[in-house]
Protein backbone atom coordinates (compact mmCIF):
# COMPACT_ATOMS: atom_id res chain seq x y z
CA UNK A 1 0.00 0.00 0.00
CA UNK A 2 1.34 3.44 -0.94
CA UNK A 3 1.06 6.47 1.30
CA UNK A 4 -1.45 7.97 -1.14
CA UNK A 5 -3.80 5.02 -0.54
CA UNK A 6 -3.31 4.98 3.23
CA UNK A 7 -5.94 6.54 5.52
CA UNK A 8 -4.27 7.10 8.92
CA UNK A 9 -7.50 7.93 10.73
CA UNK A 10 -9.15 4.69 9.64
CA UNK A 11 -5.95 2.81 10.44
CA UNK A 12 -5.94 3.97 14.05
CA UNK A 13 -9.67 3.50 14.53
CA UNK A 14 -9.44 -0.08 13.23
CA UNK A 15 -6.38 -0.74 15.36
CA UNK A 16 -8.31 0.31 18.47
CA UNK A 17 -11.11 -2.04 17.46
CA UNK A 18 -8.68 -4.92 17.02
CA UNK A 19 -6.76 -4.28 20.25
CA UNK A 20 -9.55 -2.74 22.34
CA UNK A 21 -8.13 -1.70 25.70
CA UNK A 22 -4.83 -3.39 24.86
CA UNK A 23 -1.60 -1.38 25.06
CA UNK A 24 -0.82 -2.56 21.52
CA UNK A 25 -3.63 -0.31 20.30
CA UNK A 26 -1.21 2.57 20.85
CA UNK A 27 2.13 0.83 21.28
CA UNK A 28 4.21 -1.45 19.08
CA UNK A 29 2.12 -4.19 17.43
CA UNK A 30 5.28 -6.15 16.72
CA UNK A 31 5.93 -6.61 20.44
CA UNK A 32 4.10 -8.48 23.18
CA UNK A 33 1.90 -6.84 25.79
CA UNK A 34 4.65 -7.38 28.35
CA UNK A 35 7.25 -5.71 26.12
CA UNK A 36 4.90 -2.80 25.48
CA UNK A 37 4.28 -2.45 29.20
CA UNK A 38 8.04 -2.26 29.74
CA UNK A 39 8.23 0.47 27.12
CA UNK A 40 5.45 2.39 28.84
CA UNK A 41 7.32 2.13 32.14
CA UNK A 42 10.43 3.64 30.54
CA UNK A 43 8.37 6.54 29.19
CA UNK A 44 6.89 7.10 32.64
CA UNK A 45 10.37 7.23 34.15
CA UNK A 46 11.43 9.85 31.58
CA UNK A 47 8.32 11.89 32.29
CA UNK A 48 8.85 11.82 36.06
CA UNK A 49 12.44 13.04 35.74
CA UNK A 50 11.63 15.81 33.30
CA UNK A 51 8.53 17.03 35.13
CA UNK A 52 10.59 17.14 38.32
CA UNK A 53 13.06 19.47 36.56
CA UNK A 54 10.38 21.71 35.06
CA UNK A 55 8.06 22.31 38.01
CA UNK A 56 8.53 22.87 41.72
CA UNK A 57 4.88 21.89 42.19
CA UNK A 58 2.35 20.36 39.79
CA UNK A 59 -0.78 20.67 41.91
CA UNK A 60 -3.67 22.03 39.82
CA UNK A 61 -1.48 22.69 36.78
CA UNK A 62 -3.05 21.90 33.41
CA UNK A 63 -1.72 19.16 31.10
CA UNK A 64 -2.85 18.34 27.56
CA UNK A 65 -2.07 14.85 26.24
CA UNK A 66 -2.19 14.72 22.42
CA UNK A 67 -3.30 11.42 20.85
CA UNK A 68 -3.73 9.94 24.32
CA UNK A 69 -5.28 6.69 23.06
CA UNK A 70 -6.33 4.50 25.99
CA UNK A 71 -5.00 7.10 28.43
CA UNK A 72 -2.06 5.03 29.58
CA UNK A 73 -0.27 8.07 31.07
CA UNK A 74 -3.37 9.79 32.44
CA UNK A 75 -3.25 8.16 35.91
CA UNK A 76 0.35 9.24 36.57
CA UNK A 77 -0.43 12.81 35.47
CA UNK A 78 -3.36 12.98 37.88
CA UNK A 79 -1.22 11.45 40.64
CA UNK A 80 1.20 14.33 40.05
CA UNK A 81 -1.68 16.73 40.71
CA UNK A 82 -2.25 17.86 37.12
CA UNK A 83 -5.69 18.69 35.76
CA UNK A 84 -5.61 16.25 32.85
CA UNK A 85 -7.09 16.60 29.37
CA UNK A 86 -6.58 13.90 26.75
CA UNK A 87 -7.38 14.10 23.05
CA UNK A 88 -7.83 11.22 20.61
CA UNK A 89 -9.83 10.21 17.52
CA UNK A 90 -10.77 6.75 18.80
CA UNK A 91 -14.08 6.41 20.61
CA UNK A 92 -13.09 2.92 21.74
CA UNK A 93 -9.73 4.12 23.05
CA UNK A 94 -11.37 6.96 24.98
CA UNK A 95 -13.99 4.64 26.45
CA UNK A 96 -11.18 2.66 28.02
CA UNK A 97 -9.40 5.87 29.09
CA UNK A 98 -12.50 7.18 30.85
CA UNK A 99 -13.01 3.90 32.69
CA UNK A 100 -9.40 3.68 33.82
CA UNK A 101 -9.10 7.38 34.69
CA UNK A 102 -12.50 8.88 35.61
CA UNK A 103 -10.88 12.05 36.94
CA UNK A 104 -9.53 12.91 33.52
CA UNK A 105 -11.23 15.01 30.85
CA UNK A 106 -11.23 13.49 27.38
CA UNK A 107 -12.02 15.00 23.98
CA UNK A 108 -12.82 12.90 20.90
CA UNK A 109 -11.40 14.66 17.86
CA UNK A 110 -8.46 14.59 15.51
CA UNK A 111 -5.61 16.52 17.13
CA UNK A 112 -5.14 18.66 14.03
CA UNK A 113 -8.79 19.80 14.34
CA UNK A 114 -8.46 20.77 17.99
CA UNK A 115 -9.20 24.42 18.80
CA UNK A 116 -7.57 25.04 22.20
CA UNK A 117 -9.74 27.29 24.35
CA UNK A 118 -6.89 28.02 26.75
CA UNK A 119 -3.19 27.39 27.21
CA UNK A 120 -1.68 24.58 29.26
CA UNK A 121 1.29 24.37 31.59
CA UNK A 122 2.38 21.16 29.89
CA UNK A 123 1.60 19.47 26.57
CA UNK A 124 2.51 15.84 25.91
CA UNK A 125 3.33 14.64 22.41
CA UNK A 126 4.50 11.10 23.06
CA UNK A 127 5.34 9.27 19.83
CA UNK A 128 2.38 11.02 18.19
CA UNK A 129 3.88 13.29 15.52
CA UNK A 130 5.85 10.41 14.00
CA UNK A 131 2.46 8.96 13.04
CA UNK A 132 1.23 12.13 11.34
CA UNK A 133 2.38 11.19 7.87
CA UNK A 134 0.91 14.13 5.96
CA UNK A 135 3.03 17.29 6.15
CA UNK A 136 0.01 19.60 6.12
CA UNK A 137 -1.48 17.78 9.11
CA UNK A 138 1.93 17.70 10.79
CA UNK A 139 2.14 21.47 10.52
CA UNK A 140 -1.43 21.76 11.81
CA UNK A 141 -0.43 19.62 14.81
CA UNK A 142 2.51 21.94 15.49
CA UNK A 143 0.07 24.86 15.37
CA UNK A 144 -2.02 23.15 18.04
CA UNK A 145 1.07 22.69 20.20
CA UNK A 146 2.02 26.35 19.72
CA UNK A 147 -1.48 27.54 20.64
CA UNK A 148 -1.67 25.19 23.61
CA UNK A 149 1.58 25.99 25.42
CA UNK A 150 1.36 29.75 25.07
CA UNK A 151 4.35 31.84 26.12
CA UNK A 152 5.15 30.10 29.40
CA UNK A 153 4.23 26.46 28.87
CA UNK A 154 6.25 23.46 27.76
CA UNK A 155 5.74 20.55 25.41
CA UNK A 156 7.47 17.25 26.06
CA UNK A 157 8.13 15.64 22.69
CA UNK A 158 9.10 11.99 22.45
CA UNK A 159 9.93 10.89 18.91
CA UNK A 160 12.75 9.58 16.75
CA UNK A 161 14.42 12.55 15.01
CA UNK A 162 16.96 11.12 12.55
CA UNK A 163 19.47 13.17 10.59
CA UNK A 164 17.37 12.75 7.44
CA UNK A 165 13.70 11.97 7.01
CA UNK A 166 12.81 8.27 7.09
CA UNK A 167 9.60 6.36 6.36
CA UNK A 168 10.09 2.88 7.85
CA UNK A 169 6.38 1.97 7.62
CA UNK A 170 3.29 3.21 5.82
CA UNK A 171 1.96 4.78 9.04
CA UNK A 172 5.29 6.27 10.15
CA UNK A 173 7.26 9.33 9.04
CA UNK A 174 10.36 10.16 11.07
CA UNK A 175 11.17 13.79 10.32
CA UNK A 176 14.64 15.17 10.90
CA UNK A 177 15.71 17.38 13.77
CA UNK A 178 16.34 20.15 11.23
CA UNK A 179 12.75 19.93 9.97
CA UNK A 180 11.48 20.38 13.51
CA UNK A 181 13.83 23.28 14.20
CA UNK A 182 12.73 25.17 11.09
CA UNK A 183 9.02 24.54 11.58
CA UNK A 184 9.10 25.48 15.26
CA UNK A 185 11.20 28.61 14.69
CA UNK A 186 8.49 30.05 12.42
CA UNK A 187 6.10 29.68 15.37
CA UNK A 188 8.39 31.33 17.90
CA UNK A 189 9.30 28.01 19.46
CA UNK A 190 12.55 26.11 19.93
CA UNK A 191 13.46 22.50 20.63
CA UNK A 192 15.93 21.44 23.30
CA UNK A 193 17.57 18.13 24.12
CA UNK A 194 17.08 16.44 27.48
CA UNK A 195 19.19 13.81 29.19
CA UNK A 196 16.95 11.03 27.79
CA UNK A 197 17.13 9.64 24.26
CA UNK A 198 14.33 10.64 21.88
CA UNK A 199 12.98 13.07 24.47
CA UNK A 200 12.89 16.80 23.79
CA UNK A 201 11.49 19.98 25.28
CA UNK A 202 9.62 22.52 23.16
CA UNK A 203 9.11 26.02 24.53
CA UNK A 204 9.00 29.67 23.49
CA UNK A 205 12.24 31.07 22.06
CA UNK A 206 14.26 32.65 24.85
CA UNK A 207 12.32 30.82 27.52
CA UNK A 208 13.64 28.59 30.25
CA UNK A 209 16.44 26.18 29.30
CA UNK A 210 17.38 22.88 30.94
CA UNK A 211 21.00 23.29 29.87
CA UNK A 212 21.29 20.19 27.68
CA UNK A 213 22.67 20.42 24.17
CA UNK A 214 22.69 18.17 21.11
CA UNK A 215 25.68 15.94 20.67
Amino acid sequence: MSNSDFDPIEYWKKRHVRYAGDVRSVGNVGKSVSENDQGSALIQDRLRKLIGCLFTTTKDLEVLDLACGIGRFAPMMIEFGFQYTGVDISEIGLQHARRSCPKGHFIETEVTCLKPERTYDLVLSLYFLVHVIDDIRWNAALDVICQSIGSKGFCILMDDLPEVRQCPAVHVVQRSRREYEKALATRGLEIEDTESNNTYLISAVGGRSLGYHAG
